[in-house]
């Protein structure tokens, strides 16, 4: 069998299934049954062993370059076949007897049992030992661990130690008795349920920091050749620091209920501050309201005044100016009857009769444009037949366009229908016509309807004068001019009003066209 990096010196049997072989520096092996055994070593006691001996009295002894050891024989087999390193080793010095500690190997035979006697070479010969009357001196199996040192101040503990939270510095003393070889006491401890330390040689545990509540400070001590530990617990109770106990906790919380409360007071005082400068504004606005809704009722009174006087005005026109005005006409009329043609009278009452009926085409022009803001009937929208409506447009215009021999061609199908407010579309058409008849001295007037993304479009074109680009751009891009013709103004002020919107294209000295489109139709 091959180990790495381990040297065997030498072998040993004592006639059994134990084979025991020995390193140099790295321990005492156990082979049995074709298999290699190892002790877990808390420390280097059997790091070079020369020989292992049965005594056949139930302990095995074991001579190596640190000294001789007893141990008993089946704890210690135990311990390699189980891996338990907490068995007894027993190890004799100088004040035991005997004569030199350093004992020969790396030969043969090592060791033998002969005649009642152990027999080990040694560096001074060799070595009997008189296993029968051996008596190893071994401590006693009582310890204590009630007395402690507090900032080395001594005290016998009863019971639990209570602590402060800062209480410095501990020393807990592990008290025993041995009148052997100190080093064969194995003594361990652990704080809580910490891992096991052995126990210092001086015998003391030194602690200077627990947390608050309650600890164990825990010691075992293997007793002798038993190799049976037995166990004691000193209790600690660290008092919390003030910052730590339930009335500190219960102060602060009551410092943050204190801290929420007064800020909650702050802020509430600061919200009735605010409401208070809030309601006296409110007071101040609802005077200013009120102040403001008495003007504006008196407005309104003011308005309605207006509007009354609008009316009675509008009246006054319809009765006491038209009436002459249509008199006027009709007297004219029947005089061109009675009247010889081409005749110098006749020409004069024929623009009386002209002229007067034009005047009342303008008068009723105007009034029906005030009417449709004083009334507010302009949202009555009806279904209007575009060739019929255009050809009662016409009436009015017929003289005039009799006397520049001007030709007007009503293209419109017979159909073709809007739906629209007829009295604003009637005094659009009028106005539009009444241009296109005034700018034209020679040629034609073309009306018709065409149709393009689902709209209708009504077109009126002439041959007449034109416009320049400037005054084009100029109807087109601005709402409120209205160029050189006056009553542009007035069909741009109505057009919205039947979501109705115009487009215009002109040449100088080839005519203009002008395009409504109708765009809820």
């Amino acid at each position: 069998m091959v180990m790495p990096s381990v040297n065997f010196r030498s072998i040993n049997n004592n006639g059994d299934d134990l084979f025991w072989i020995q390193s140099y520096g790295k321990g005492l092996y156990l082979y049995k049954k074709g298999r290699m055994y190892s002790l877990p070593q808390k420390n280097n006691l059997l790091a070079s062993v020369h020989s292992v001996i049965d005594d056949g009295l139930g302990y095995y002894w074991v001579s190596s370059n640190a000294g001789l050891f007893q141990v008993k024989k089946q704890q210690f087999v135990d311990a390699y076949l189980h891996g338990n390193p907490n068995v007894y080793i027993h190890k004799y010095t100088l004040t035991d007897g005997l004569l030199t500690s350093e004992f020969n190997g790396g030969s043969n035979i090592n060791g033998l049992r002969k005649n009642g006697f152990i027999i080990f070479p040694s560096m001074n010969g060799l070595l009997y030992i008189n296993t029968v009357k051996a008596f190893p001196v071994v401590s006693g199996e009582n310890y204590y661990i009630d007395r402690i040192s507090i900032n080395e101040k001594e005290k016998i503990v009863r019971g639990i130690l209570n602590l402060e939270r800062n209480f410095g510095y501990v020393k807990i003393f592990v008290d025993y008795a041995n009148f052997g070889n100190s080093g064969n006491e194995y003594i361990d401890y652990k704080i809580d349920d910490g891992r096991w330390l052995p126990l210092p040689d001086n015998g003391i545990i030194n602690i200077n920091s627990l947390t608050k509540g309650k600890h164990g400070i825990h010691v075992r001590k293997l007793n002798s050749f038993s190799s049976v530990f037995s166990y004691k617990t000193l209790e600690i109770n660290v008092q919390p620091a003030f910052w730590e106990t339930a009335v500190f906790k219960l102060i602060l919380v009551i410092v943050v209920l204190l801290i929420f409360y007064a800020v909650y007071k702050i802020r509430l005082i600061r919200i009735q501050k605010e409401t208070v400068i809030l309601n006296a504004r409110i007071e101040k606005r609802t005077t200013e309201l009120k102040d403001t809704i008495k003007s504006l009722s008196k407005t309104r009174e003011e308005l309605y005044a207006q509007l009354y006087r609008q009316k009675k005005f509008v009246a006054a026109i319809s009765h006491d100016i038209k009436s002459p005005l249509k008199f006027i006409n009709l007297s004219a009329g029947i005089l061109l009857e009675n009247m010889q043609e081409d005749s110098h009278e006749k020409r004069v009452v024929h623009s009386i009769n002209e002229s007067s009926a034009q005047i009342l085409e303008f008068i009723e022009s105007t009034i029906n444009y005030n009417k449709i803001f004083i009334y507010d009937n302009y949202q009555t929208k009806e279904s209007i037949k575009l060739r019929e409506f255009i050809s009662q447009r016409f009436i009015i215009f017929k003289n005039s366009a009799a006397f520049k021999s001007l030709q007007i061609h009503n293209n419109i199908g017979q159909d073709d229908k809007v739906v629209s407010n007829p009295d604003v579309l009637s005094i659009v058409i009028h106005n539009i016509l009444d241009n296109a008849i005034k700018y034209t001295d020679h040629g034609a007037i073309f009306i018709y309807t065409a149709e393009n993304d689902g709209k209708r479009r009504l077109v009126i074109e002439d041959t007449g004068k034109g416009m320049s680009k400037e005054e084009v751009s100029k109807i087109n891009a601005s709402k409120e001019s209205s160029g050189p013709r006056m009553g542009m103004k007035i069909i741009k002020d109505l057009l919205p009003l039947i979501d109705v919107s115009m487009e215009v294209t002109s040449v100088m000295g080839k005519g203009t066209k002008v395009i409504l489109v109708f765009n809820a139709n």
